[in-house]
């Protein structure tokens, strides 16, 4: 299973751009099952793109895994849509557990399982990144940014633990603004 997450902590870098245009590739492989997931409660994009309502999201997922199939939106063959949970105080309530468990569960379909992030790092953000094959923190060319996202990656690999960018934060790509 190959989980991608793409992380920044300052808007408008094109971490949704980057995540739908990863799901649509790795869809288009022959056998393997994608999944997009949105981990924004700020309340995120997906419900507006992929025309989403309310009674399908990662709360619902979260509550009920054994259904969690039925909150997915089938896009196209291959790719299937998980919007994020709208509410941030029901966000800052997910335990560890029960998002590890609902990941076990898509990982027993979904090859790939990329994961679009909020500017803000949270607690449930930080669990995934743990989990993840690559994590992608993404940034824009201005001193600013560049300047918080290697504060952010400072923070994940002190404070929180992660392994550094060889293992597991593979890549700080820099995107072009215009």
């Amino acid at each position: 299973m190959n989980i991608v997450i793409i992380v920044s902590n300052k808007g408008g870098v094109g971490k949704t751009s980057i995540a739908l245009s990863a799901g649509f590739y790795f869809s288009t492989k022959p056998g393997q099952e994608t999944l997009l997931m949105e981990l924004d409660n700020s309340p995120g994009d997906f419900g507006p793109i992929f025309d989403i309502d309310s009674n399908h999201s990662l709360e619902l997922a979260l509550r009920f895994p054994e259904n969690a199939d039925s909150y997915l939106k089938k896009v196209k063959q291959n790719l299937h849509v998980l919007k994020g949970i709208t509410d941030p105080f029901i966000a800052e309530n997910i335990s560890s557990s029960s998002l590890y468990f609902l990941l076990k569960v898509f990982s027993e379909k979904y090859h790939n399982i990329i994961i679009d992030t909020q500017t803000v790092v949270t607690k449930m953000i930080i669990d995934v990144i743990k989990l993840a094959s690559k994590v992608i923190l993404l940034t824009d060319y201005t001193l600013e940014s560049i300047s918080r996202v290697f504060n952010l990656y400072e923070n994940l690999t002190g404070r929180h633990l992660i392994e550094k960018i060889t293992n597991s934060i593979d890549a700080i790509l820099i995107k072009e603004c215009k």
